[in-house]
């Protein structure tokens, strides 16, 4: 089973080919927009919207991940190679 599919883009191209196609709009035509707020977009955007600190959580839940990577790699790697 061969199927032709289009090239893949830049990861701007596509992510505006995923927000095309949650919104349900045709190729070429103007972006649809989801007046309806159910794609996970529109979802989302509402939800943070409504919820500002989610932002704030969010923020604070990335800096601690990436503290915890780097107390990892540091516990890894000898000191003398950094």
């Amino acid at each position: 089973m061969s199927e032709q599919s289009e090239p893949v883009g830049s990861l701007a191209e596509e992510a505006a080919r995923l927000l095309h196609a949650l919104g349900g709009g045709e190729t070429g035509a103007e972006p649809a927009r989801c007046p309806h707020a159910w794609c996970p977009v529109c979802r989302l955007v509402e939800h943070v919207q409504d919820n500002p600190e989610i932002l704030e959580q969010a923020t604070q839940a990335a800096a601690d991940a990436v503290r915890a990577v780097r107390t990892l790699l540091d516990q890894l790697a000898p000191k003398e190679e950094r």
